[in-house]
């Protein structure tokens, strides 16, 4: 999908070949956008996987504004420092937060004016396990030799 030429209508897009959910914050102005899944009691890291471009179809990539479980304000995550012309995804922290209620809340909303807000995924990494010693560094590293095999995307 060419998002540049993609119409303007106040809401976010998503792209199938790509699972990303977009939009172009100087030219739209679109709602906030609210998941809500299950998920274990505990303290993780929460990281989003942005597309971090310096110069996609004139504009710089991704900064996306977050507010996640008990947050009172948003708070901007912002990733932008490709070389020139080499784009790519990254995951980039948020914080940590403690899930009590056995649900996990994130919101998402645009970024600064002049960039796009280009989201691939979030994910939780537990901040530490006492029964076999992982943190979140490790949790990680194991994430991305099996995204570098192909086991995961």
């Amino acid at each position: 999908m060419d998002r540049a030429a993609a119409r303007t209508d106040n809401k976010w897009g998503y792209d199938l070949e790509w699972r990303q959910l977009w939009t172009r914050s100087w030219d739209e102005s679109v709602p906030p956008i609210t998941f809500r899944y299950g998920a274990a009691n505990g303290l993780y890291v929460v990281q989003l996987e942005l597309f971090v471009c310096d110069d996609y179809h004139g504009h710089r990539a991704s900064s996306v504004r977050v507010k996640v479980e008990d947050d009172k304000q948003f708070k901007t995550v912002e990733k932008d420092d490709a070389p020139p012309g080499k784009p790519f995804f990254a995951f980039v922290d948020v914080g940590q937060y403690m899930i009590e209620d056995g649900t996990f809340d994130i919101t998402l909303e645009q970024g600064k004016c002049s960039y796009w807000a280009i989201v691939r995924s979030f994910r939780l990494l537990p901040v530490s396990d006492a029964k076999d010693g992982t943190n979140a560094a490790d949790q990680q590293a194991r994430m991305e030799r099996l995204r570098a095999l192909g086991y995961i995307e």
